[in-house]
């Protein structure tokens, strides 16, 4: 099965001459598809248990953002996406001679538009198109400091956006950059003795960016559910 998927994506990356990059923005997308639509075992292998894990985990921090239970489940699979789609990509970059997108600023930038894109949706949709601007000064406040807070939280609405893909590209970026460096300093520095000391350090930094990478990834996926709820409800 995954190989007939592969296939058809070189065949199809060839014909519309996709690049690489591009290609790679799909892989997620097929991971999480078929990671979905399988069935799960009543007793749980190890790699479902860790699928449970990760769910139980963002279900804990997330559920209490929304107002119903309901909402809660119309937009659980949306973050949990989220979070894989990111965590996908940012492990690719541990993997020898992988290459991680979440390290490209158009990648995160396009994952976090669409994200506040969404929240203003989704808080027009609920509240009404004046209603939405209007509750975005803080209530209270005499109408002419409204009007004049209006500008400055407009900004502050669009700057989330580059505050959440900023901050997404900027930690993948820097650690995939120092493992480089790390990696290249065996090959500057061409001593015997250099090497079981760039190992250390290596494996050190490696089962750091593990880390970095789910808790990237939770921090994207959590902070987008934050915006969301943010603009859905009133006064929230």
């Amino acid at each position: 099965m995954i190989d007939f998927i592969l296939k058809e994506l070189i065949i199809i990356a060839h014909f519309f001459h996709v690049t690489r990059d591009v290609l790679l923005l799909f892989i997620p997308v097929i991971v999480i598809i078929l990671v979905g639509t399988a069935k799960f075992d009543i007793i749980p292998n190890k790699i479902q248990s860790i699928f449970e894990l990760i769910y139980e985990f963002l279900e804990t921090q997330i559920r209490g953002l929304y107002h119903s239970a309901e909402d809660y489940k119309y937009w659980m699979p949306f973050i949990l996406t989220l979070f894989f789609y990111v965590l996908i990509h940012n492990l690719a970059g541990l993997i020898p001679r992988g290459h991680s997108l979440t390290a490209n600023i158009y990648v995160t930038g396009s994952l976090a538009c669409m994200v506040i894109l969404i929240s203003i949706f989704m808080g027009i949709k609920n509240k009404g198109v004046i209603s939405f601007f209007v509750d975005l000064t803080p209530s209270g406040v005499a109408w002419p400091m409204r009007v004049i807070m209006f500008p400055l939280e407009l900004v502050s609405l669009v700057s989330k956006a580059f505050s959440l893909g900023i901050r997404l590209y900027a930690n993948m970026f820097a650690g995939h950059l120092t493992i480089m460096i790390l990696l290249s300093l065996t090959e500057t520095i061409k001593s015997i003795f250099f090497v079981p000391f760039d190992i250390i350090v290596l494996t050190v930094m490696m089962l750091f960016e593990l880390m970095v990478a789910f808790i990237q990834a939770y921090v994207f996926a959590y902070l987008s559910a934050i915006y969301v709820t943010d603009n859905m409800y009133k006064g929230h």
